[in-house]
């Protein structure tokens, strides 16, 4: 096995855990997408009961509760957005990094099949010459 053996079997293994990492991210970045759905969902969905109860009547007190709960659910909501913002990022350098171990990989496979393709040409001119050597001492012997 050459160095540029070694070298692609390592850049595949890489590449493989950089493919996997991003992957990891990738599904980590939508139950995060799913979450923050959610949240917005269950916020419109208690804006919406407040419409409702204020044009029933709803008193000033329960208002504030419902006011003070959605501002939670919005709280939450902000801090979900901003996690999702941070694992669109990482999965965006995760990717770059896989694009890099791929690119990588594909290198060192160039080179170890240039190197084979060298080593194997080098080894037809051997067999080549040793060919050429014993068609001369067979001509000789005629």
């Amino acid at each position: 096995m050459s160095n540029y053996d070694s070298l692609a079997t390592v850049g595949a293994v890489r590449a493989d855990e950089q493919f996997l990492t991003w992957r990891r991210l990738m599904g980590q970045c939508q139950e995060a997408k799913q979450k923050l759905a959610t949240l917005s969902q269950f916020a419109e969905r208690y804006r919406g009961q407040m419409r409702d109860r204020l044009a029933a009547g709803m008193d000033a007190s329960a208002s504030m509760t419902f006011i003070a709960f959605i501002g939670q659910i919005e709280g939450v909501v902000r801090k979900q957005a901003a996690e999702v913002t941070r694992l669109e990022a990482a999965c965006a350098e995760q990717w770059q990094h896989l694009v890099a171990a791929r690119r990588d990989k594909r290198m060192y496979e160039i080179l170890r099949d240039k190197a084979n393709a060298t080593e194997l040409a080098a080894d037809l001119k051997r067999s080549q010459a040793e060919l050429d050597e014993l068609l001369g001492r067979i001509v000789k012997l005629l």
